[in-house]
């Protein structure tokens, strides 16, 4: 399972436990997309580069997979890479839940720090 969002030339998708995700760009609707890890213990991203937007395509975290080995995939439009003016920050709100009876779920919260000029 992995919550995926997706907003106007972006979508963030939780890969939980470091598991393979199968993705579907075209549902963007976007040529292209740049592609990249955001890791968030650490903060930091891992950039993939950029993908054609359609088809399904699979991508595997880095690291094994298990608990404790959570990442985002972050896809933007390769078209608009939008830089702040000034240091901006992105709170993501992730949700997973196990496979158990009775389910359990876990809350994780990701702070981006998104600085001027990155790319």
């Amino acid at each position: 399972m992995c919550l995926a969002l997706r907003g106007e030339g972006y979508a963030p998708v939780y890969a939980r436990m470091g598991r393979t995700l199968d993705i579907w760009p075209d549902k963007l609707k976007l040529a292209e997309v740049q592609a990249a890890w955001f890791d968030p213990r650490t903060g930091k991203t891992i950039e993939i580069g950029r993908l054609p937007g359609k088809g399904r395509q699979s991508f595997d975290p880095p690291g094994q997979p298990g608990e404790g080995n959570d990442w985002v995939f972050v896809l933007e439009d390769a078209a608009e890479a939008p830089s702040p003016a000034k240091p901006a920050t992105i709170h993501v709100i992730l949700q997973v839940e196990d496979d158990g009876n009775p389910k359990l779920f876990a809350y994780r919260r990701a702070v981006i720090t998104v600085e001027p000029g990155a790319q």
